[in-house]
C-alpha cells in the first residue's frame, strides 16, 4: 500500500449508525479521455476525465473574500452560531449570493418531515425564519441557480438507518426567491425520488440522478420494523431557463446513499453508494456534452454514506462510509486524473459515515462530524487535509453530529447546523474561527 500523507491528529473520538451489505461494483478508471461503456454492473475500464478548469458552486466557492488577494486562514476552532428555530436532521443548508444561508425541511426528532425553512445572517450571527414550505419535505437536495433562486427538489420521508423509506417520494420541485421570501411551483420531476444527489452543472442547469422512490427492502435484523427504499438509476437534468426536466441516460448502476460530485473538467461523478439492500464499490462519469454514463475505476472497498472532494490538482478523493450496514470505514481511497486504479492510502481514525465534506477558499477539503456505529457517539471533529504538506489538521466541535450540514460562508468560516447528537436531533450550530 502506498502512503499518501502522515497523519497529525490531535483527539480522536469515536461514534454510531447503520445500513445495508456490500455488493461487487465493476473495474473502470478515471482521466483526461472518455472512459468506455460498460454493462449494468459496471465492468470495464476506464479513466477520470478531467480539464482543469475549476467550478464555482454557490456552496465551496473558488475565491477569498473581497479585496483579500488571499484566502483566509483554515479554521482553528470553531464557536457557537445561535440555535435554529426548530431542531431539525437531514435538512438542506444553502449559501445565497447575499451571503445569507437558507436551511429547508429535514425531520424533527420523531422523524416527522418539516415544512418550516430558516436564514442565516452571517454578519448579525443570527436566525430568522424564512417563508415555510408549501408541503413539508426532508431527504430532499437544494441547489443555487445563477439568478439567485434556491431549487429544492424531491424528497420524502426517511427511516431509522437514514435512508429514506420510499413511500409517497416527491416529484414536486420549488423555486426559492431570496428577494421576496416566496416560494413557486415550478415543474415536476420525470420520476418522482427521495435520497437522490444533484449537481451543478458548468451552465447552471442541475443534474439529479439515484435515489428511491419504492418501498424495497427491510433494513436489516437489527431494525426489524423499517424499509428503505429501492434505488433508482434515473438521472434528469433542470433548465432554470427553461423551468423544465429533461430525462438523461439512466446510470449504469441504481444508486443510493452515494455521492454526485462534479469535476474540475464539468464532468459528474457518482461513487458507490446501495442498491438492492446491497452496498457497491462501482462508480461512473457523467458527461453533460453528451448526455451519457460511462465507467470509472471501482473503489477497493464498497461503501455507502461516504464523502467526497476533489483535490486542487482534480483528483478524487474518498473517506469513510460504511459496508454492510455495521462496518464504519477508516479507509481512504484516491483516484488521480489519468489513472486506472484507486489508491489506498493510509487510514484516518476514528472510522466514520456520514462526515459532510466541503472545500476551503483555500482549496483544500474539511471532511465534518459523522457516526462511528461500532463507537456508540457522534463525531465532534473536523479533519482538514492539505494535500501539499499531505498532512491531516484536527479540530473539535462542541457537539459531535451526523445528518447536519456545513456551508463555506463568503468570509471562508464554515457554518454547521443541525443534525443528531448523544442529546438526539439538533438546534445548535457552529461555525469556524
Amino acid at each position: 500500500m502506498r502512503t499518501l500523507f502522515k497523519l497529525t491528529l490531535a483527539v480522536l473520538i469515536a461514534g454510531p449508525i447503520a445500513c445495508q451489505s456490500p455488493a461487487t461494483g465493476g473495474d473502470a478508471r478515471l482521466d483526461a479521455a472518455r472512459a468506455p461503456e460498460d454493462d449494468a454492473a459496471i465492468a470495464d475500464s476506464g479513466v477520470l476525465p478531467d480539464s482543469g478548469e475549476v467550478p464555482d458552486s454557490g456552496e465551496t466557492p473558488d475565491a477569498g473574500p473581497p479585496d483579500s488577494g488571499l484566502p483566509p486562514p483554515d479554521p482553528t476552532s470553531w464557536a457557537p452560531a445561535g440555535e435554529l428555530h426548530q431542531a431539525r436532521a437531514h435538512a438542506t443548508a444553502t449559501r445565497l449570493l447575499d451571503g445569507r444561508v437558507l436551511v429547508v425541511g429535514g425531520e424533527d426528532e420523531r422523524r416527522v418531515m418539516l415544512a418550516s425553512a430558516e436564514l442565516y445572517d452571517p454578519v448579525a450571527g443570527s436566525w430568522s425564519d424564512a417563508a415555510p414550505l408549501p408541503e413539508a419535505r426532508a431527504h430532499h437536495t437544494a441547489s443555487l441557480l445563477p439568478d439567485g433562486r434556491v431549487l429544492i427538489v424531491g424528497g420524502g420521508p426517511g427511516s431509522e438507518i437514514s435512508i429514506p423509506t420510499g413511500e409517497s417520494a416527491f416529484a414536486t420541485v420549488l423555486t426559492y426567491d431570496p428577494s421576496t421570501n416566496t416560494w413557486t411551483p415550478t415543474a415536476d420531476m420525470n420520476v418522482a425520488r427521495a435520497g437522490h444527489q444533484a449537481a451543478t452543472l458548468l451552465d447552471g442547469r442541475v443534474l439529479v440522478a439515484g435515489g428511491g422512490n419504492q418501498v424495497g427492502y427491510p433494513c436489516n435484523a437489527s431494525h426489524p420494523n423499517c424499509t428503505v427504499a429501492d434505488s433508482l438509476a434515473s438521472a434528469e437534468i433542470f433548465d432554470p431557463v427553461l423551468g423544465a426536466w429533461t430525462s438523461v441516460a439512466p446510470m449504469r448502476q441504481a444508486r443510493i446513499a452515494f455521492t454526485l460530485t462534479t469535476l474540475h473538467s464539468g464532468r459528474v461523478a457518482a461513487i458507490a453508494g446501495a442498491a438492492r439492500n446491497r452496498s457497491l464499490r462501482s462508480a461512473e462519469v457523467f458527461d453533460p456534452a453528451t448526455s451519457t454514463w460511462s465507467a470509472l475505476p471501482s473503489l477497493g472497498t464498497d461503501r455507502l454514506f461516504h464523502s467526497v472532494a476533489v483535490l486542487e490538482d482534480g483528483a478524487l478523493f474518498v473517506l469513510g462510509g460504511k459496508v454492510a450496514n455495521v462496518r464504519p470505514l477508516s479507509q481512504i481511497e484516491r483516484l488521480d486524473v489519468g489513472t486506472t486504479a484507486w489508491i489506498a492510502s493510509d487510514s484516518l481514525p476514528p472510522p466514520r459515515t456520514g462526515a459532510v465534506a466541503v472545500t476551503l477558499l483555500s482549496g483544500k477539503p474539511l471532511f465534518v462530524g459523522g457516526n462511528n456505529q461500532l463507537g456508540g457517539a457522534w463525531l465532534p471533529n473536523a479533519q482538514l487535509f492539505d494535500e501539499t504538506a499531505s498532512t491531516w489538521t484536527e479540530t473539535s466541535l462542541a457537539v459531535g453530529r451526523y445528518g447536519h450540514t456545513a456551508t463555506v460562508l463568503l468570509d471562508g468560516s464554515v457554518l454547521v447546523v443541525g443534525g443528531i447528537g448523544a442529546g438526539g436531533t439538533l438546534r445548535s450550530a457552529e461555525r469556524s474561527q
